[in-house]
């Protein structure tokens, strides 16, 4: 069993790394919302100069999301809300290991009082 100085430690640790994570998903927030608008309105106007060019309407949605530029604006789309995701669960694990501290804590202390 660990002492329960280096469990507070451990604790206090978890917390500021918690912390950083959190304030660290708003800007990717930001820019996976920022990624999807721009790959949306791109593809929408994709779409439109193909009908306006006469672009068979069975083809176009392929012919769109096959444009170089289209393209790169979804990949960085879902590259940045790949990003999202991870520094989410990020988050939900630091909170696992906190609530394992907390746990081992508890019984650091009911062993100690007895």
């Amino acid at each position: 069993m660990s002492d329960g100085q280096s469990l507070q430690i451990a604790k206090e640790k978890k917390l500021k790394q918690l912390d950083d994570t959190i304030r660290a998903l708003v800007p990717l927030a930001t820019k996976s919302a920022e990624a999807k608008r721009s790959y949306r309105i791109s593809y929408q106007k994709e779409l439109l100069r193909l009908k306006a060019d006469g672009t068979q309407a069975a083809i176009i949605e392929s012919v769109c999301k096959g444009n170089e530029e289209i393209a790169k604006l979804e990949f960085d789309c879902s590259v940045a809300e790949a990003n999202y995701d991870c520094a989410k669960e990020n988050v939900n694990c630091l909170k696992l290991e906190l609530r394992l501290i907390g746990e081992e804590m508890g019984r650091e202390w009911s062993v100690a009082k007895e």
